[in-house]
């Protein structure tokens, strides 16, 4: 799923899946990801900022609705747009 922001807003980010309740964007060739994906534990859609290395994440949104799936995508996007040069892990992040 799409929500039509063009490539060059969101600089070195890309999507490397896309399944039903579950979008991952990585940044660069990095360790980053962005994950836009159904908790299933709570039944809402949800927006991680988190690294393959460590169990630190940075929560960008939750609670989106059980419906949420495309509002998950575009606050993934948004947040990938204003980080789209790069930004701290996912531990300093929110601090």
């Amino acid at each position: 799923m799409w929500s039509g922001v063009p490539d060059e807003y969101l600089g070195g980010w890309h999507k490397v899946a896309d399944y039903p309740g579950f979008v991952k964007y990585q940044y660069k060739d990095s360790p980053y990801r962005v994950i836009a994906d159904l908790d299933e534990q709570r039944g809402h859609y949800r927006v991680l900022f988190t690294s393959v290395y460590g169990t630190d994440s940075y929560l960008v949104k939750g609670n989106l609705g059980k419906d949420g799936s495309l509002k998950s995508i575009v606050i993934a996007e948004q947040f990938m747009a204003q980080n789209k040069w790069g930004c701290p892990s996912p531990r300093a992040y929110g601090k």
